[in-house]
């Protein structure tokens, strides 16, 4: 056959075809590396692709992390409203260097949020750890105000990093809110920084915007819990003309640590039908900051207090100011009917009705108080041993005042209020029935037992009398006197127990009105062991329940039993006790 190939044509084809075997050698002959490269060239590939998506100040975006803002959806204008922003860590690994910024609309008024923002703005927040799987949220408080129907958009943007990974993520979302027409507006007015223990004032003002009066307004302020104050928290405003504008005036001392936030809730409200029905809230809030003088008062017991208790009562006070403070004058004011103000054991002191006071006359380090110096008084006031009232729910409050020549505008200490417990009593009383008396052998008597309970200053609640029956079965006949005690005393032959369930027991129950009485009961047929011996009737009783007052669980003396010799019953004491 006829070659259709010139012989250099021929002699390129047989080097390209020597090449080819040369090369699938080359890979049989080296697997091993060839694979090695191939890895490396994918890993390679990878991390430029990585490099190539993160751009210079840009984040990756994750879809494993979710954020969610919840807040209302309309809201009037000029109106208080609280958004949630929450944040989940679906990742394998935890999140940290984790931070939150905020986007506000025109017409945002920032008010609080926890935890604190880095800045009064309220727009950036640092983050802890969150957890994989874990889950955490910030909540803010603004004012909203805008034109009827305008969409306010409230957008947040959190920033990371996973723990086992350097690159920075981000997840982002946004809220909106429409604006409704307003009818009032609310809103609460004072510095935004206040000295703890100081008076200060702030304003609640409201203005009727809409084109109809309202009538039967109501005005509810809700105070820090340390806040002292003499102003009312409550007002009623009868009618409020169009356009008419009100305004409310506080004075008081917000008390608590430095550089805390604490805030002033104002609730406006519509009585419709007797009840009020909410309109609008506003809220302000105050940061603390140290005044030249701090005095901080404690008590031992601290909490509650029983009749004829001691209590003792410190007072530390400092100079943390940068200048000597001269004259320094301390007031203690202690309030209370309880209190035996004719017995307080004190010092150095001038007591007058019930303020005991100290100054440079009677505690010579009073006069000259040096930066950074530091001083301390103790007393100590009885607690009466009777109540000559019927008033319940009796407390003490505790509070000290500072002031100096340089800081002639008094520092208040932050309040105590003890609360007086209440104290209840079970009586046993007995009487000799029917049957054998003195008690024989075999022969039944029958006994009437009585529980008498009594209550001191504070209402009870879950009130019972619980008491162990070491007697045979048969013992409990099933008599209660009166009638209407009969399903609330009853006896459990299982468990040997007899169970009083009392419920409520009023304040000075005994004292100034009826005590809770109920009787029942008891057969003893006596045995040849009980003979010439006085009969256990009842053993282990106690009484228990809790203080409305205090929240306290409160118990009478338990009595350890009862005895045909204990029961008081002048026949018995006659003829004997014993058995025969």
């Amino acid at each position: 056959m006829t070659d259709i190939l010139d012989p250099n044509e021929k002699q390129e084809l047989e080097e390209l075809a020597n090449h080819h075997f040369g090369f699938t050698g080359f890979l049989k002959r080296n697997k091993i590396a060839v694979a090695i490269a191939c890895l490396l060239v994918v890993a390679l590939s990878s991390v430029a692709l990585i490099i190539l998506r993160e751009k210079p100040g840009e984040n990756v975006v994750s879809n494993n992390v979710l954020l969610s803002i919840k807040g209302p959806g309309q809201l009037s204008g000029g109106n208080e409203a609280e958004y949630r922003i929450i944040y989940r860590n679906g990742e394998n690994a935890d999140l940290v260097d984790v931070s939150l910024e905020l986007y506000f609309p025109s017409g945002l008024k920032f008010k609080s949020s926890q935890p604190a923002a880095l800045s009064s703005a309220g727009m950036r927040y640092n983050l802890p750890l969150l957890k994989s799987g874990e889950n955490a949220e910030v909540m803010i408080k603004v004012q909203l105000s805008g034109a009827t129907a305008e969409e306010k958009i409230i957008a947040a943007k959190l920033t990371y990093k996973l723990a086992n990974f350097n690159s920075q993520f981000e997840v982002r979302n946004d809220y909106k809110t429409l604006i409704l027409a307003p009818s009032v507006t609310l809103e609460i007015n004072g510095p935004i920084e206040v000295i703890s223990g100081q008076d200060t004032s702030f304003s609640v003002v409201f203005q009727n915007v809409s084109g109809h009066e309202f009538e039967n307004l109501t005005l509810k302020l809700t105070y820090p819990e340390s806040f002292s104050t003499q102003s009312k928290d409550y007002w009623l405003v009868p009618r409020l003309g169009v356009n008419e504008r009100l305004q409310v005036d506080v004075s008081g001392a917000f008390i608590g640590e430095i550089s805390s936030q604490q805030s002033v809730v104002a609730e406006l409200g519509q009585l419709i039908g007797g009840n009020p029905s909410p309109l609008l809230t506003a809220s302000g809030s105050f940061k603390l900051t140290k005044a030249q003088l701090a005095l901080n008062v404690t008590s031992d017991p601290d909490d509650f207090i029983k009749l004829g208790d001691n209590i003792q009562i410190n007072l530390k006070y400092e100079n943390l100011g940068v200048v000597d403070a001269t004259n320094v004058q301390i007031n203690l004011s202690l309030e209370s009917i309880i209190l035996d103000l004719s017995k307080i054991n004190v010092y150095n002191a001038i007591v007058s009705g019930n303020t005991v006071s100290w100054k440079s006359a009677t505690l010579q380090n009073l006069s000259t108080l040096s930066p950074n110096q530091k001083g301390e008084i103790t007393l100590s006031v009885p607690i009466k041993t009777t109540l000559a009232t019927n008033l319940k729910n009796q407390s003490v409050r505790i509070i000290g005042t500072i002031k100096s020549d340089q800081m002639p505008k008094i520092v208040r200490s932050e309040e105590l209020a003890l609360k007086l417990a209440s104290e209840m009593d079970v009586l046993i009383s007995g009487e000799y029935v029917a049957g054998a008396l003195p008690m024989k052998v075999g022969q039944q008597t029958t006994f009437a037992l009585t529980f008498l309970l009594t209550n001191l200053s504070n209402d009870l609640e879950s009130v019972e009398v619980v008491s162990s029956l070491p007697l045979p079965q048969g013992s409990w006949n099933g008599v209660v006197i009166p009638e209407s005690e009969k399903e609330n005393l009853l006896y459990d032959s299982n468990s040997g127990k007899i169970r009083w369930r009392i419920g409520s027991l009023p304040a000075f129950s005994g004292k100034y009105s009826p005590a809770r009485k109920a009787t029942f009961q008891l057969t003893v047929v006596p045995t040849d062991a009980d003979r010439n011996r006085v009969v256990r009737l009842l053993s282990d009783i106690q009484a228990s329940g809790t203080d409305a007052f205090t929240n306290q669980n409160v118990s009478a003396e338990a009595i350890n039993e009862v005895t045909t010799a204990t029961l008081g019953d002048y026949e018995i004491d006659q003829k004997g006790a014993s058995v025969q």
